[in-house]
């Protein structure tokens, strides 16, 4: 179910049907270009609040129909959730140099948010190969035990990194 679309036909049923508008007309009502009336008829944009309420209003409403709000909310979790998809994928084809330790925290802040724990601890064994410093080795090490559930190790592991920073 394409939330963006459905919303769309509602944009486009309202114009069709209860204004009996053009792009056009409706465009110049809600002081927009007719190519983004286009887009949000095809599901392509996602209308603002604001937007949405003048064109209820448009059509004799005193305010958007609750049904219809929690669609854009939901669109905008969905919105939200493609973007870090696609930030993750972005990230991790990007080739890992030594020194990019905030590239590979960010990477891996990322999947864990994402609750991609498997691929997290992948992307640490990966990532350990690159890396140079042996400090960093251990603080990914750390991570990588922390995520297995394996504290003692992670704390072991992180009172060597600090051991090294105070060499």
């Amino acid at each position: 179910m394409d939330l963006k679309k459905n919303l769309g036909r509602e944009i486009t049923n309202i114009r069709l049907n209860d204004l009996q508008m053009t792009q056009k007309e409706l465009a110049e009502e809600l002081g927009i270009s007719v190519v983004y009336i286009s887009y949000l008829e095809m599901g392509r944009k996602i209308p603002s609040p604001d937007l949405l309420e003048k064109l209820y209003k448009l059509n004799g409403f005193t305010e958007t129909p609750e049904e219809i709000k929690n669609m854009l909310g939901e669109i905008k979790i969905q919105a939200k959730k493609d973007l870090t998809d696609t930030k993750i994928k972005k990230l991790l084809e990007e080739s890992i140099t030594p020194d990019d330790t905030s590239k590979i925290y960010e990477t891996l802040e990322a999947l864990i948010e994402k609750d991609k724990i498997k691929e997290a601890k992948n992307y640490i064994l990966k990532s350990l190969m690159s890396i140079e410093k042996v400090q960093e080795k251990k603080l990914l090490e750390a991570l990588y035990y922390e995520l297995e559930g394996n504290f003692v190790i992670a704390i072991k592991l992180m009172k060597e990194a600090m051991e090294i920073s105070n060499d």
